[in-house]
């Protein structure tokens, strides 16, 4: 633009240079206000989310302090929501911290579903005063200060220079134990449990050795996996990567939390992974993530952060829009593959949301894809009429599909389940109407 306008002032031609200016404005005001649109439908976004925790929060059995918190947290959450909202701040402003917004909401949404009293991860991001970019510039430095040896092991893993595989291997040890030790978790090769260390499995013949670990404090269901950290480099080949690809999308993956430190070729491994498509059950850590990480006070909660998130679309997906049931012996359901495929991928999982939008079809559609995947489903639909104890009376109904045979108590349920699985077989149980039952069995063990 600049040239074209310099070029009709030199030549006296100021018309078209007014209209070079007229045109650069029109511009810039399409700009803007794309920029505001995608800020608002963020705030509606944020607020239905809020509105969302507000109720399940209401609806739960928690205490009048707990409740209290939670509705000061939202109310804080709200407030810094419908400051972004304001026009003049949207005219204004050159950027909004969304980014600590949204993992505020995050991170209340969890505390609410699991009924948490841990509200550390809320708090901090609450507090956060920081501009994403702000954060972006002074990331390394803070945690050069803060992390001085995990950023030089980093570093060293990143260099295009020539290493050899001793080298490597030996940082990458480093590394990982120095990761582990920031993030809270399990790093001692010597722990009598052996919750840190090499593994060896068939389905681990990649190019580097893969290590697991866990979590010393979880703080969320979904943290309570084992850990696998996986390093990958330009010098890893197309065969192991497709090794590396296997890994991750076994069913037995989704019972294991994937980490992959990517120090070279981001986009590469993007690429082939799929890692901007659909659902992923693995993060990937960059150059950008591990510095953030590791500028933070407390390091375990951008990690654990950064898992949460990788799986929050699930939590997050639309309700889709359907008329009528769709039943899985006509075959129709169409157009949520995506969430089929999350659901399959996850060894538990819960389908929230209104009446008739559709969750009754989305169990049905799950049933016949796990019996073409060779499991035996047990569907069962909770009777709000059921009387007694509403954990056995689900066992009751699972072990009558499944034919276990008669069951006096849930320890006997246990036991024909553990029975069945060691013999090999795949067991996948559906209930639907799982909120009542959660209702019911509160009420009924609510002193126990």
């Amino acid at each position: 633009m600049s040239l074209e306008f310099n070029d009709c002032v030199e030549n006296g031609r100021f018309p078209a240079a007014y209209k070079v200016i007229e045109q650069y404005n029109q511009e810039i005001e399409k700009f803007f206000e794309n920029e505001r649109g995608l800020r608002l439908s963020f705030v509606r976004k944020m607020l239905n989310i809020l509105d969302d925790i507000k109720d399940t929060a209401a609806s739960s059995n928690m205490s009048s302090e707990w409740l209290d918190s939670i509705f000061i947290f939202t109310a804080k959450v709200d407030r810094n929501l419908r400051t972004i909202q304001h026009p003049a701040y949207i005219e204004e402003s050159s950027g909004y911290n969304s980014v600590d917004i949204e993992h505020s909401v995050n991170a209340l949404q969890s505390c609410v579903e699991i009924q948490s009293k841990n509200f550390e991860e809320i708090e901090f991001y609450l507090t956060s005063k920081s501009n994403p970019d702000c954060v972006q510039e002074n990331a390394l430095d803070s945690a050069t200060k803060k992390c001085p040896e995990l950023i030089g092991l980093w570093n060293k893993l990143a260099t295009t220079d020539l290493l050899e595989d001793a080298v490597i291997t030996r940082t990458w040890s480093q590394f990982v134990k120095e990761f582990a030790k920031i993030s809270n978790l399990y790093h001692d090769e010597h722990d009598e449990k052996k919750r840190f260390g090499v593994v060896h499995s068939s389905s681990s013949n990649y190019t580097f050795k893969i290590y697991q670990t866990a979590f010393y404090k979880p703080q969320s269901e979904f943290l309570k996996r084992p850990v696998r950290l996986y390093l990958y480099r330009n010098n890893v080949d197309l065969a192991a990567l497709k090794r590396l690809e296997d890994e991750l999308t076994t069913e037995d993956s989704v019972s294991l939390l994937h980490i992959i430190f990517v120090p070279q070729s981001l986009e590469k491994i993007q690429r082939f992974l799929r890692y901007d498509k659909g659902f992923k059950n693995f993060l990937l850590v960059d150059e950008s993530l591990l510095h953030r990480v590791g500028a933070l006070d407390k390091h375990e909660i951008g990690i654990r952060q950064a898992l949460h998130a990788s799986v929050s679309d699930l939590a997050n997906s639309s309700p889709f829009v359907s008329q009528g049931y769709c039943h899985q012996a006509n075959n129709i359901y169409v157009g949520r593959n995506d969430i089929l495929q999350k659901l399959l991928n996850n060894p538990q999982a819960m389908i929230w949301g209104g009446r008739r939008i559709g969750k009754t079809s989305v169990l049905h559609a799950l049933e016949n894809s796990l019996n073409n995947r060779h499991y035996r489903v047990a569907y069962v639909y909770v009777d709000i009429q059921d009387d007694g104890d509403p954990d056995l009376a689900i066992a009751k109904k699972i072990a009558l599909t499944l034919q276990l045979g008669p069951v006096k108590d849930i320890a006997t349920f246990e036991k024909k389940v553990s029975s069945l699985r060691r013999s090999g077989t795949k067991v996948a149980f559906l209930i639907d109407e799982v909120d009542e039952y959660i209702k019911k069995s509160r009420k009924v063990h609510q002193n126990n």
